[in-house]
């Protein structure tokens, strides 16, 4: 683990930032959710490993569980 980071709606841990490619594990608490985001130069893969929430990508709300994962382009708002 190289990095934690800790906000208001939960926690992040950095376990490898490499040239290509970043893994994070990100906690949201309970009844707390993200800001909306955009990434110009880099697409986003996210894997539900625990737990159940909502995701929004390019304004399409979808329930996402364990085990479930999305991909996000680079560009989209999520």
């Amino acid at each position: 683990m190289l990095d934690i980071g800790h906000r208001p709606w939960g926690k992040w841990e950095e376990y490898l930032n490499e040239c290509n490619y970043r893994v994070k594990k990100i906690t949201i608490y309970p009844s707390k959710r993200f800001s909306l985001q955009k990434h110009v130069k880099r697409n986003e893969y996210w894997v539900i490993v625990e737990g159940q929430g909502k995701f929004i990508v390019e304004h399409v709300e979808r329930q996402l569980s364990e085990g479930d994962y999305l991909f996000v382009p680079k560009g989209s708002v999520h």
